[in-house]
């Protein structure tokens, strides 16, 4: 297992990020996506050793820092989730051009934040081919709303 410190601009801000490679080449690749007021370590080093896993697994995995969090540069208050939406689709297409990487099988891990981030940039991209959520906020009122113009009905069960 290999962990590389690199960065990428986007839209005139260097994004800081982390890039764990696995032994396999042309591995799956997972980037992972920090919350709010978050970065690419997160609390207890949660990223890091979410990362080395994966990494073990044989999946390359990319950790970033969202502009204005962390080590990216930026102003935290002028990000927006469109601007992290921005971000998170950069740092795809940084990963789809590495070679230790195949290109069709590269997902997201969203957590908090991140995870509203995650589906939202995957709607966006079609590079972004899987899509995880972890401890994602949602309202549950609006979700019902929107699942009931899809499907015309909604039927909980207790």
């Amino acid at each position: 297992m290999k962990e590389d410190f690199v960065s990428f601009a986007n839209k005139g801000g260097k994004i800081v990020e982390t890039f764990h490679t696995a032994e396999r080449t042309r591995a799956p690749a997972v980037v992972l996506c920090h919350g709010f007021t978050g970065n690419r370590i997160e609390s207890h080093r949660l990223f890091v050793h979410a990362a080395r896993e994966l990494c073990r697994r044989s999946f390359a995995v990319l950790r970033f820092d969202f502009r204005g969090s962390g080590e990216s540069r930026g102003i935290s208050e002028e990000m927006t989730i469109s601007e992290e939406i921005g971000d998170l689709i950069s740092a795809v297409g940084w990963l789809h051009n590495k070679e230790e990487v195949s290109k069709e099988r590269i997902g997201v891990i969203g957590l908090s934040l991140g995870g509203v981030v995650a589906p939202m940039a995957a709607s966006q991209d079609e590079e972004i081919r899987a899509v995880c959520t972890w401890g994602t906020p949602v309202e549950l009122k609006g979700l019902q709303n929107t699942a009931k113009n899809i499907f015309g009905f909604l039927h909980f069960v207790s």
